[in-house]
């Protein structure tokens, strides 16, 4: 039976548009997608270790310098996905992580990585729609990404702030 034991990293940032997050993505050219960064849990690895260190070689980040992973993961899901034909079924074993974003460096690396196509920010919306520029967002990622809920649009109440 196939498995997907790891991490899901939700690398955040706030929009030009006031109350919008967006979310990194990369494209996966073997998939034909764009997918959020992951990690497969290797023996003796916490979930958030092995996408530590994931996020560096895939995004070309700075580990400890331009960004940090939340300590606690935002989600824990599992589950099993086509039945219980040994073939067919695959189990998830999933913890989702909120990844920020520090200083300034990290600006320039994702710009080239966006400027070139390796990369894109999506907002919720995109994610709904399953599809971004035309391409499709990747479709087990997103549904256990709904599955567990932690995609909700950052919200700033901008009539609040407007009196003040």
């Amino acid at each position: 039976m196939k498995q997907f034991v790891g991490g899901i990293a939700l690398i955040r940032r706030d929009s030009d548009e006031p109350g919008v997050s967006e979310w990194l993505t990369l494209w996966n050219q073997g998939r034909g997608c764009w997918h959020f960064p992951e990690a497969h849990k290797l023996d003796g690895e916490s979930f958030r270790q092995s996408l530590t260190d994931e996020i560096a070689w895939q995004t070309g980040l700075r580990k400890g310098k331009d960004y940090l992973v939340s300590g606690a993961p935002r989600a824990h899901v599992q589950e099993v996905e086509g039945g219980c034909d040994p073939d067919k079924a695959v189990i998830y074993v999933v913890e989702f992580y909120l990844v920020e974003l520090m200083g300034k460096l990290w600006r320039e690396t994702l710009g080239e990585a966006v400027a070139d196509g390796r990369s894109r920010w999506i907002t919720v919306n995109d994610l709904e729609g399953g599809r971004v520029a035309d391409k499709p967002i990747d479709p087990r990622q997103t549904r256990l990404l709904k599955r567990a809920d932690v995609m909700a649009p950052h919200q700033v109440d901008t009539d609040y702030w407007a009196e003040y």
